[in-house]
């Protein structure tokens, strides 16, 4: 199961721990599989199916940071903001970032392919007790796990977090990389910007999933009669693979495509916003008036014109 997969399973978990009742059905095999193309450019609708893992088990990415289990819950992390930031290093560059009241996320691409080649994830966990320590890190411990086809180094950082390196690959110097890559981690407290708002103030966002690079942006929230949902907004070129945008609806004066679960609305700019739920009794009226409320910032490709808060 890839780190991507796993990660979409514990950022779900809030919704998953608090609605209990609401099953998802929406295709888990189309979420993960679309997922998958944040680093490729060609972003999909799909995507936001990632709200069916509600429905399974949740699984963490598996780091080295659980080798012994905490005394105390972890103080939660701010979930519209960014602890940390990684450059551009060792071969690796950052795709894309997940935020979540439990971990985040940086999920790497190689710089020359531009693939998926690993990620960064900063939980409260404890110190590493089974590996070997390696060499410090800007003066911070550091821990270090390495195969043949896999490296992982374990880093501690300010205020409790620790701050995990997970790189995959032939290369046969991935312990070097890795030290490099988190040597260009800082830790900050950087708020979450977005391409949109929503104009419905009764609504939770329980975790970002930002691609400045790819001018990308996926929510997950809950509201009053609304158990779980996706809501996305990417270029409308993205929309899908092999699979031709044709409205069968006009919603708010624009064109749109109403599938089970899902809508897609396309703006006058030429962006997809794009909304699933599926949860017992799930009406296109429910959906409808999601997709309704996202405002999209004057122009979606302009990082700097991002706004912060995502609910007005």
């Amino acid at each position: 199961m890839s780190p991507v997969e796993e990660e979409l399973k514990a950022l779900l978990a809030p919704l998953r721990e608090t609605q209990p009742t609401h099953l998802s059905t929406v295709d888990v095999v189309r979420a993960v599989r679309v997922g998958r193309r944040w680093q490729r450019g060609r972003i999909v609708a799909g995507v936001v199916a990632v709200v069916a893992l509600i429905a399974l088990p949740v699984i963490m990415i598996p780091t080295v940071l659980h080798s012994s289990p905490p005394a105390d819950t972890p103080k939660p992390f701010p979930v519209s903001h960014r602890v940390f930031d990684v450059g551009t290093a060792g071969g690796y560059r950052p795709d894309h970032y997940t935020t979540s009241d439990t971990f985040q996320t940086i999920t790497l691409a190689s710089t020359n392919a531009g693939y998926d080649a690993g990620f960064v994830k900063v939980t409260r966990d404890h110190e590493p007790i089974n590996q070997e320590a390696t060499e410090p890190v800007n003066g911070h411990r550091a821990y270090l796990m390495s195969t043949t086809t896999k490296t992982t180094l374990v880093m501690e950082g300010p205020n409790d977090l620790w701050a995990t390196i997970q790189l995959e690959g032939p290369n046969p110097d991935l312990a070097v990389r890795a030290h490099r890559v988190a040597e260009s981690i800082t830790f900050t407290d950087t708020p979450v910007t977005l391409p949109f708002t929503l104009t419905d103030p009764a609504l939770k966002v329980h975790s970002y999933q930002v691609s400045p690079t790819n001018h990308t942006a996926m929510i997950i929230l809950s509201g009053p009669g609304v158990p779980n949902a996706v809501i996305k907004v990417q270029p409308g070129s993205d929309l899908s693979v092999g699979t031709d945008f044709i409205p069968n609806r006009t919603i708010a004066n624009q064109p749109a495509k109403a599938t089970e679960g899902e809508i897609v609305l396309r703006t006058p700019g030429g962006y997809n916003v794009s909304v699933i739920g599926s949860w017992p009794g799930t009406t296109e009226a429910q959906l409808t008036a999601l997709v309704t409320s996202v405002r999209l910032v004057g122009d979606p490709r302009d990082v700097s014109t991002w706004v912060r808060a995502p609910v007005q």
